[in-house]
């Protein structure tokens, strides 16, 4: 990760070196259509969508499928030292992380709204994933669930539903198969 960087106000987003400055709104959530990320000088500086995804994104760029558990505890101390420091962990119950979660599912659902899979903006997939995954890592952090643990029982559970020999090429849900 880069030294913090100071900033004094947004910085545009087509400039590869910068990291502009990101609007929050109340729930700790990262506002819909800010452009990049925010620092301070006195630490790595607030956790920006960017830093949540990129983490994802390079686990399946270099072809490791596992996350690393330093990774997932470097992202929830983030979101919790963030919404710490705004007061913020008193209007994060569990219902309004979930209303939170479905409506940035929304959001990214719109992406692909009225065009082809293709011709979604990836930086809009982007954007809005990590929102998702912003409320998503809130929720299991509120409810001390171990993301590593909980995703690979769900991969083990869905592996059980969707045997290889019959659900390979199939879109039929598992009491179809």
């Amino acid at each position: 990760m880069s030294p913090p960087v100071p900033r004094t106000g947004p910085v545009s987003p087509k400039k590869a070196d910068s990291e502009p400055s990101l609007p929050h709104n109340r729930t700790g959530g990262i506002a819909s259509g800010a452009p990049g990320c925010a620092r301070s000088d006195e630490s790595l500086g607030t956790l920006c969508k960017q830093n949540i995804i990129s983490v994802f994104f390079r686990i399946l760029q270099d072809g490791n499928h596992t996350l690393n558990m330093t990774d997932i505890e470097f992202i929830l101390e983030e979101l919790r030292k963030f919404n710490r420091e705004r007061d913020w962990d008193q209007f994060h119950n569990g219902k309004d992380l979930a209303i939170g979660l479905s409506v940035e599912a929304s959001e990214l659902l719109e992406a692909f709204l009225w065009k082809a899979p293709e011709d979604a903006q990836a930086e809009k997939i982007r954007e809005e994933l990590a929102d998702v995954l912003n409320y998503a890592f809130q929720m299991a952090d509120k409810y001390k669930l171990d993301i590593k643990e909980i995703m690979l029982e769900k991969i083990r559970r869905n592996a059980a539903k969707y045997p290889v020999e019959k659900a390979k090429g199939s879109a039929k849900k598992y009491n179809e198969l």
